[in-house]
């Protein structure tokens, strides 16, 4: 992985599990409209945001 040459095995893992831990993975196709983008994106706020109450 680019930028993590100075770290080891171990640390490269840790460093990668906490990035991924953050972050959201969701499909987006090049085929669907700005509207079907903007509907998803909808929903995923609506979703996350009950959820944090």
């Amino acid at each position: 992985m680019p930028g993590f040459e100075l770290f080891g095995d171990a640390e490269r893992k840790e460093i990668n599990d906490d990035f991924i831990s953050k972050n959201i993975s969701c499909l987006i196709k090049l085929s669907w409209k700005e509207e079907e983008v903007q509907n998803k994106a909808k929903k995923m706020f609506e979703t996350i945001k009950s959820v944090l109450k």
